[in-house]
């Protein structure tokens, strides 16, 4: 069972990343050998290889955005036809 909501710190993060990318253990064994769920290492694997360290930096802190930029993000989607996941890539 993963813990949700769970706030991991940046060396956490670095380490796992590290592992995978030596390439002896995958995703799924990998998270089940530290309780995370595998998307979210996925993520944190896709933001490093994307945006290097401040991209884990950056997924720590939220982002509070006003409703002009709520509605630019949202047209943004639409336009593109993109996932929400798709769209939070970009603007995260």
């Amino acid at each position: 069972m993963f813990i949700l909501n769970k706030k991991h710190d940046l060396d956490f993060k670095l380490k796992l990343i590290k592992e995978y990318k030596e390439g002896n253990i995958g995703y799924d064994s990998l998270s089940n050998k530290y309780d995370i769920d595998p998307s979210q290492l996925k993520t944190w694997t896709y933001q490093f290889d994307t945006f290097g360290i401040d991209g884990l930096i950056s997924s720590m802190t939220r982002k509070k955005y006003s409703t002009d930029e709520k509605l630019r993000i949202i047209q943004y989607r639409i336009t593109n036809q993109l996932s929400y996941k798709e769209t939070a890539r970009i603007f995260d």
